[in-house]
């Protein structure tokens, strides 16, 4: 019985504790869960910007020492500090050139440097079905009122006035002469500036000087240039400055060949013929691509002619070299006034049976 008692006794308490246990567990806070862990998303890759797409056409051989080389150097050496991506085509002459400046339209290019007089029609032709790439063209002139037609006004007349300067110092015979490609407007304009400038050097050194010109046909036949160049040595010419490619490598040929001075163009060249070329119009191509360029980015580039020389850095000449000590100290002064006055806006000269504020500007062929 006491045995019984004792089992009784011991359930009672289990029973007991089990209910104290209940109650002290009941009148706990419910344990808060745990959060399954949210994954962290991936990055989202920034998008690299797309660099500007800047094409070049040229027509010539980009071993030519001038026009088609002066513009594939200023390209290639331009493209990192612009961050363009670029593309060269050239050696086209003439053929297939809508065809080039569609695809370049196609494939994204948003500038296409069209360097050459002769390319001003067919950016005419294409222009219209690409509105948003602009076609730059060299001394074009018309736009056919389309917007996105534009180019370099390039004032060549402006260094060709130094040029004539200079030439006035060095000739013996009293007869110079002016050798170009095509006669283009702006090509009669350069000979005329050409003219004016040795007019004026003639009359700061007392001289008699005759200026004569020719032009070849064509830009890139270093032969046809020769041979033109000879005929003007043979008329008595001692100083010839020669505008074109192919055309200048072979005049400067026949100005070594026959003892006579020359005056190189769109880069010094000095160093083809050291003994030969007393200096070079110069035009400075990459300034020319930052300016289109940097138009294009800052939302300011406007269809028609944008006037890029000796004001704005493009359009020079190059060092006299070997020859600087024979160049007069009375003509190197009117260089340099010359210089600073074109970009003052302040020269003023009489040429031609005119007064003109700044260099004469004649592009209507007229008798020498």
């Amino acid at each position: 019985m006491a045995q019984k008692a004792g089992l009784i006794a011991a359930a009672v308490i289990v029973i007991v504790i089990i209910a104290a246990a209940a109650v002290y567990l009941a009148s706990q806070p419910a344990p808060t869960p745990t959060p399954t862990p949210t994954p962290t998303p991936a990055p989202t890759p920034t998008p690299t910007p797309q660099k500007l797409k800047v094409a070049f056409m040229l027509p010539g051989s980009i071993t030519d020492a001038g026009w088609n080389a002066a513009m594939y150097t200023a390209a290639t050496e331009v493209a990192k500090e612009l961050d363009i991506d670029i593309d060269i085509s050239h050696g086209l002459g003439q053929v297939g050139v809508d065809a080039t400046m569609r695809s370049y339209a196609e494939r994204g290019y948003k500038l296409i440097f069209c360097w050459t007089l002769g390319y001003q029609d067919a950016a005419l032709r294409v222009a219209p079905d690409y509105k948003d790439t602009w076609f730059i063209g060299m001394n074009w002139w018309k736009t056919d009122n389309l917007p996105n037609i534009v180019w370099q006004l390039t004032p060549m007349h402006e260094g060709a006035y130094l040029a004539g300067l200079a030439a006035s110092a060095f000739t013996k015979t009293g007869t110079v002469a002016f050798l170009d490609g095509q006669k283009f407007p702006m090509m009669i304009a350069t000979s005329e500036g050409f003219k004016a400038g040795v007019e004026r050097g003639a009359q700061i050194l007392g001289k008699q000087i005759k200026v004569i010109r020719d032009f070849v046909g064509v830009w890139d036949d270093v032969a046809a240039g020769r041979e033109k160049a000879l005929a003007l040595i043979d008329a008595g010419a001692d100083v010839i400055l020669f505008r074109g490619d192919g055309i200048t490598l072979g005049g400067i040929q026949a100005a070594s060949l026959r003892g006579v001075y020359a005056i190189g163009d769109m880069t010094d060249q000095n160093a083809l013929a050291p003994k030969t070329i007393i200096t070079s119009n110069i035009i400075d191509c990459k300034n020319v691509i930052r300016y289109f360029v940097n138009q294009y980015r800052a939302g300011t580039l406007k269809a028609g002619a944008h006037p890029l020389g000796l004001a704005q850095g493009v359009e020079e000449i190059a060092p006299f070299h070997g020859f600087d000590n024979q160049v007069p100290a009375a003509i190197k002064a009117m260089i340099e006034r010359v210089r600073a006055e074109v970009k003052a806006g302040t020269f003023e000269t009489d040429y031609a049976g005119q007064h003109w504020k700044g260099i004469p500007f004649i592009t209507e062929e007229r008798a020498w």
